[in-house]
């Protein structure tokens, strides 16, 4: 069970060390396409429209551009503290009541990440 444990960070290593080196590599590369993106992203808010641009053979690159929130409609909320709060007979009969629905809720799932961190030679 060492080896395997002792293969994998190597593993880890190798490939995080491949990563530093591209990111390295190609830093400016990367900064001029952030900076490309972001004037994109400009042009569509500014034009209020998404777009898309196709090159034959090569690829395609679609914009959208920023908007702000759009109002949905007034929903009701719950003071869960003052429900809780209920002496337990009125809550169940909220709950009978098809007032209050009991649901479960969840955190938002978490992918990962992955940082790289150039130091400065």
């Amino acid at each position: 069970m060492a080896t395997a444990a002792a293969k994998t960070e190597t593993e880890e290593r190798k490939l995080a060390l491949e990563l530093v080196e591209l990111e390295a590599e190609h830093a400016v590369v990367f900064a001029r396409m952030e900076d490309i993106k972001s004037k994109l992203r400009k042009i569509a808010t500014e034009k209020g429209e998404n777009f898309k641009e196709e090159f034959a053979g090569k690829g395609q690159v679609k914009v959208s551009g920023a908007s702000a929130a759009k109002f949905k409609g007034i929903m009701p909320t719950i003071n869960v503290e003052a429900f809780l709060e209920l002496p337990e007979k009125r809550r169940e009969k909220l709950i009978e009541d098809d007032i209050i629905a009991m649901t479960p809720t969840y955190g938002k799932p978490y992918y990962g990440s992955v940082a790289v961190e150039l130091f400065k030679a």
